[in-house]
């Protein structure tokens, strides 16, 4: 794997379990339900947003991040 794939995969687990952390906090003290839906999307967007800050060069937007992961992933791949 690339630098770059190492990242993805070390970032993904950490903005899930923030994300679920920050969400249940919402839910127990701000009284906000659970919609699961809407945390999948803020992982990918905390993930995304964290890899763009990483101090790796990723050509990728953050909308292709969190919508086009395949193309990406392709991209790592065939050196794109």
């Amino acid at each position: 794997m690339s630098k770059l794939e190492k990242k993805i995969w070390m970032v993904i687990p950490l903005a899930t379990l923030w994300s679920i952390w920050r969400h249940r906090n919402e839910c127990v003290f701000n009284e906000i339900q659970l919609d699961f839906e809407a945390l999948c999307e803020i992982v990918k967007v905390r993930a995304a947003l964290w890899i763009k800050a990483s101090p790796l060069h990723v050509a990728a937007s953050i909308t292709d991040l969190v919508y086009n992961l395949q193309q990406v992933k392709f991209c790592l791949r065939n050196g794109g």
